[in-house]
Formats: C-alpha cells, sequence, structure tokens
C-alpha cells in the first residue's frame, strides 16, 4: 500500500515558499511519504503510528535530514525536532490531537525563534487514515479547522500541513 499527501494547508504561504526557496527538501519528503512501506506498518488491519513515522524518518535521515535538538531547562534535557535540512524543519505526527498541537503551535514555534527553522513541514493523518490506526490519533482536519479559527500568533516561520493516507 502506498501512503500518499491528499490535501496541503499553507500557513504563512508555507507552501508556495517551499516550493519556490526549498523545493529540493519538499520533494524528499513528498518523495519519503510515496516511498513508505506502509505493508510494514500494519499488523491486523491497522497502521501503528510509530512504525509509519520511521518508515518515513529513516528514508529522509539516509538524505542527510538529521534531529534537531534544542537545550531546555536542565543541561542533559532538550526538545528533539523530527528533522532538519537546510533550514527546514520537519515534524510528523501521528499521536493524539494535543501531540499535534504540540508540535504545530509549540514546537514548531520554539524553533523558529531560536533560528533552527526557517520552514516548516508537518505530517499528519487524514480523518480517514486515523480510523486505520491503532490508536486514537488527531487529523489534518483538525488541526487545519483549528488554524483556520484560532492562527497562531506565536509561529513566525512559514509552514505547510500535510495530510496522508493510505
Amino acid at each position: 500500500m502506498v501512503m500518499r499527501v491528499v490535501n496541503k494547508y499553507s500557513f504563512k504561504n508555507g507552501l508556495e515558499l517551499l516550493e519556490k526557496e526549498k523545493p529540493i527538501e519538499l520533494s524528499e519528503v513528498l518523495e519519503a511519504i510515496k516511498w513508505a512501506n506502509s505493508e510494514k506498518c500494519v499488523d491486523a488491519g491497522l497502521y501503528f503510528p510509530k512504525a509509519l513515522a520511521s518508515e518515513i524518518l529513516d528514508r529522509l535521515h539516509s538524505k542527510g535530514w538529521t534531529k534537531p535538538k534544542i537545550p531546555f531547562e536542565k543541561p542533559n534535557n532538550f526538545i528533539e525536532g523530527d528533522g532538519l535540512k537546510n533550514e527546514v524543519g520537519l515534524e510528523l505526527q501521528f499521536g493524539t490531537y494535543s501531540f499535534i498541537g504540540w508540535d504545530f503551535l509549540g514546537k514548531m514555534a520554539l524553533f523558529g525563534k531560536q533560528g533552527i527553522y526557517k520552514f516548516g513541514i508537518e505530517v499528519v493523518p487524514m480523518a480517514s487514515l486515523r480510523r486505520k490506526m491503532s490508536k486514537g490519533v488527531g487529523s489534518f482536519e483538525m488541526m487545519a479547522e483549528t488554524l483556520e479559527k484560532k492562527g497562531n500568533q506565536n509561529l513566525e516561520i512559514p509552514v505547510v500541513l500535510l495530510g496522508i493516507d493510505g
């Protein structure tokens, strides 16, 4: 089964700016989603979020994407992002709605304010994929509607939200 991006939400012209200024990085993310071996992530008809994220991230890490970190509170504590390449930050979230909110509304803003992310890409499941996952997760539709209604004054960087399905 092939994963595919079925919807996009452009926050602060994130999609348009990524297509213009960082097309290679955007293309690598789209290809990693498309070529992720999602069959390895299914058991008893359900997708396992951690396995799906690993499939996508393993492909990107082999292309030079790294896991950025920001020290936090104490010297040995940190906040870690999923991917970074050429100032493009990547977060994959197949967890609960609160984790999608943390990634998009909190973590992207923190990495942006530190100058680590100049652009962001957030990958989340569509509601249709969510129903096929092994635990309750948030969805593209929930996050896009939240951004439409609330926005995010703390997020200063352009970001594209990608909704995937299999």
